[in-house]
């Protein structure tokens, strides 16, 4: 829709970075492009629609990409491949299976 076009260039604005007052990426930008990755690409999911995927016992892969350190809110099936190295370890992630990423904000994955 024309709607959803105007708010996936929300990625697109050009923000001043000022260290004392904003971080590197705006909030308004990070919506902009979690938006537009929820449209075109990457989906995002909620907590109970992956514990149904799991329930029906759906083959799928789930990427934890957070440091090694973060085991706090981890999913017991999940596979550590810390962000850095996701783009290398992708070519090895089996095509057919439904694949789920999760990070600490839900922008870096």
């Amino acid at each position: 829709t024309d709607e959803a076009h105007r708010l996936c260039e929300l990625k697109d604005l050009d923000l001043a970075y000022a260290p004392p007052f904003s971080t590197t990426k705006d909030a308004v930008a990070y919506t902009g492009m979690a938006l537009t990755n929820a449209l075109n690409t990457a989906p995002l999911m909620t907590a109970q629609e992956l514990l149904a995927l799991q329930a029906k016992q759906t083959d799928m892969t789930i990427i934890d990409t957070r440091t090694a350190e973060a085991t706090l809110g981890h999913i017991p099936e999940a596979v550590h491949i810390p962000l850095t190295a996701l783009r290398e370890e992708s070519a090895k992630l089996d095509k057919a299976k439904l694949t789920i990423v999760y990070c600490y904000k839900g922008v870096a994955g």
